[in-house]
C-alpha cells in the first residue's frame, strides 16, 4: 500500500510502500496525488491534492545545527529514512565508510556541511527540502 508523505507546508515530498501493519509518518495520506509537470508541486489540503506552481515560503529560520536524533526522527517522520540510508550505501567505498561512522556516532548535524547536501540530494531532496527538514527537525 502506497502512502504519500508531505511536509509541514503540506507539499508532497515522497511516496513510500507500507505494509498493512507498518507504522507510517504522521504527515502522510493514502490519497493519490496528481501527475506533475516540471515546476509544479502537489499540496495536500486534508482532503485532496492541489497543483501549485509556487512553493510557500519557509517562515522559520533555518537552524545551522540540529541533533542527530532530531535529524533521524525528521527523516523518519517524512518517510525519507530508507532513501537516505540507500543514498549512503550508494556512496563510493571510502566515502561510505566515513559517512556511516558519522551517521552512527555523531551527535549533531551541521546544515552547511557539503556531505549533508550531497547525501540528501542523492535521496531526492532539493536544497529547499533540506532547509525545511532542518526546520522540522529543530522542533522535535
Amino acid at each position: 500500500m502506497k502512502r504519500y508523505v508531505y511536509d509541514k507546508r503540506c507539499i508532497l515530498v515522497n511516496e513510500i510502500e507500507a505494509g498493512e501493519f507498518d507504522s507510517f509518518p504522521t504527515r502522510s495520506t493514502l490519497v493519490v496525488p496528481p501527475s506533475l509537470r516540471s515546476g509544479e508541486y502537489a499540496k495536500f489540503n486534508g482532503i485532496e491534492w492541489l497543483v501549485i506552481t509556487e512553493l510557500p515560503e519557509v517562515s522559520e529560520p533555518i537552524p545551522a545545527q540540529i541533533g542527530m536524533d532530531q535529524a533521524k526522527l525528521a527523516l523518519y517522520d517524512e518517510g525519507l529514512i530508507d532513501a537516505v540510508e540507500l543514498a549512503i550505501d550508494a556512496l563510493p567505498v571510502g566515502q561510505k565508510k566515513r559517512v556511516k561512522i558519522e551517521w552512527n556516532t555523531r551527535t549533531t548535524v551541521r546544515r552547511n556541511r557539503g556531505l549533508v547536501s550531497k547525501v540528501l540530494k542523492a535521496a531526492g531532496l532539493s536544497e529547499t527540502d533540506i532547509d525545511n527538514l532542518f526546520v522540522l527537525a529543530n522542533t522535535l
